[in-house]
């Protein structure tokens, strides 16, 4: 009797693990939110794609404006935030 229910709260606990895991994927796991201000400075710099407003930007946003776009299916975006200086370009 004891190797039964412990098989049963076994079984019951990776349900409730298995459930658990499918809620938190059906959203998309993947999504990229900005803050307040990562979107202006998104937001902005498509009007134009003007490279001084990132003049100031650290590198790891610019890396993240780059991968919203890429969520976003802005491809446009996504080639003005790669460098196309010759000196930083690598060819595989």
């Amino acid at each position: 009797m004891g190797r039964k229910l412990i098989i049963l709260i076994s079984l019951l606990f990776v349900v409730m693990v298995g459930y658990f895991l499918i809620n938190i994927f059906k959203s998309d796991p993947c999504t990229l939110l900005l803050t307040g201000a990562e979107q202006e400075i998104y937001d902005s710099f498509i009007v134009e794609y003007d490279n001084n407003i990132l003049a100031e930007a650290d590198p790891l946003l610019i890396c993240k404006l780059y991968l919203h776009a890429m969520q976003t299916n802005d491809t446009d975006t996504g080639y003005q935030l790669v460098s196309k200086d010759q000196k930083y370009a690598t060819y595989i």
